[in-house]
């Protein structure tokens, strides 16, 4: 049964027909601890994976030179956004942007508090993400954010999936001017 949380990326940058069949959803959730933004990701297609294969909750810069679902999270009022990357095996990389491409190293949020996990098939992989809101609100300052999801697979040739499109001839998912408002 199809389920409408589920969002597919049927094309890729180039507007041609996707090789691989990668989907998101973005929800929100309340428990004990607060409410939560879960990020969720599947790919049927064979992952694409870094030689030392981090795992779960692993934090490491550079996983968009494999296989990644990429969450890009922005505050059109102050021109910040996020850029969170998401491996197969749930090991994942965040950072703070003031503006386009200029790292704000200094506004990192406590990262013990992003909770990741994947899971690996033979001809297929899927992953979470779970984010605080309260992380979203102190490093953004604001709940009014546009979003974007954005997935880098294969090896050669590379694939280049946007869920908005962007308004440039070469992958450039830093435009957070082209990101849209979810309902929340």
């Amino acid at each position: 049964m199809y389920d409408k949380r589920w969002i597919e990326i049927k094309t890729d940058w180039f507007y041609h027909k996707s090789e691989s069949r990668a989907q998101f959803c973005i929800e929100k959730q309340s428990s004990e601890h607060g409410a939560s933004w879960v990020f969720r990701v599947r790919v049927d297609k064979k992952a694409f994976l870094p030689p030392s294969s981090m795992s779960s909750n692993t934090y490491y810069e550079g996983l968009w030179e494999y296989d990644v679902a990429e969450w890009f999270i922005a505050d059109p009022s102050t021109g910040k956004y996020i850029e969170l990357n998401l491996a197969p095996t749930g090991a994942w990389w965040m950072m703070v942007f003031n503006s386009l491409r200029q790292r704000a190293e200094q506004s990192m949020p406590d990262l013990n508090r992003i909770n990741t996990g994947g899971v690996l098939e033979d001809d297929s992989w899927s992953a979470f993400l779970e984010i605080p809101v309260a992380v979203l609100q102190e490093v953004l300052g604001s709940l009014a954010l546009k979003h974007n999801v954005c997935f880098i697979l294969g090896h050669r040739p590379r694939e280049y999936l946007s869920w908005t499109r962007l308004d440039s001839k070469h992958p450039d998912f830093h435009r957070p001017n082209d990101f849209l408002f979810m309902l929340q």
